[in-house]
């Protein structure tokens, strides 16, 4: 009689064991399992952090050297230079389409899309060449650069451009986009929904702004580019003439 008590204590002990092993063992889990998710949402929200701030700084830097940037690209141009009167007739039409997109989007705009730093702008601009494309400006950069390569017969530079060209901006685009999403709310929001970075639609948008066109506005910003875009055709001709003589 006693051994059988025995055994069944035995048993019972055995049993009460296992279940106390395998709670701990569970217990044991359960806290893993919290720690590692406690663990892990910081690292990525931390690894996030860290890349939206190196993108930030790094659409700032090219914010600021933007109207430095075209110079190496210009100096590669007049080198290698070889226009003709066909090449010109190519490429004139592309110069003019930009810089008239141009001077039409700083008519409503203003001069501070020269600024160096943003925040300068006139509020969140919806109309003119605005209310069919988010970036005009930088639309008009790419046409204007565009049709020089072309005059200039140098083809090659063309994918040069391209290249360089969302290498550089679209690093600023995304910050200029945080920082209008983050100052105009949900009103950037609605218009970044329907107009596209740079292909420009046919129907304008439905809620342009009340921004004011001024054409005396839009050539006094627009004075250096003019006389950027008349110095290098000239230097391209000039050293062809210089080459032929």
């Amino acid at each position: 009689g006693c051994e059988l008590l025995v055994r069944c204590c035995r048993k019972c002990l055995d049993l009460a064991y296992t279940q106390i092993v395998v709670s701990c063992q569970l217990s044991v889990v359960s806290y893993c399992n919290r720690a590692i998710i406690t663990d892990v949402a910081p690292t990525t929200d931390s690894s996030t952090a860290i890349g939206k701030m190196i993108s930030s700084k790094i659409g700032n830097f090219f914010f600021k050297i933007r109207s430095f940037t075209p110079i190496p690209f210009i100096l590669a141009l007049l080198y290698f230079a070889k226009p003709a009167w066909h090449t010109v007739v190519i490429g004139v039409p592309f110069i003019v389409a930009g810089e008239f997109l141009r001077i039409w989007a700083v008519g409503y705009a203003g001069a501070s899309t020269r600024a160096r730093t943003l925040g300068a702008a006139r509020d969140l601009v919806t109309t003119g060449p605005y209310s069919y494309v988010r970036n005009p400006l930088y639309l008009g950069n790419f046409l204007l650069s565009l049709g020089v390569c072309l005059v200039a017969n140098v083809y090659w530079l063309v994918a040069v451009l391209i290249v360089g060209y969302f290498f550089q901006y679209l690093p600023i685009i995304a910050v200029e986009e945080a920082y209008l999403l983050e100052s105009c709310g949900s009103v950037y929001q609605t218009y970044r929904e329907q107009i596209s970075r740079f292909v420009p639609q046919f129907r304008p948008y439905p809620e342009p702004s009340d921004h004011d066109f001024s054409f005396a506005r839009a050539l006094k910003s627009e004075k250096r580019t003019l006389t950027a875009i008349v110095c290098v055709i000239g230097l391209i001709f000039a050293r062809q003439a210089i080459n032929v003589l």
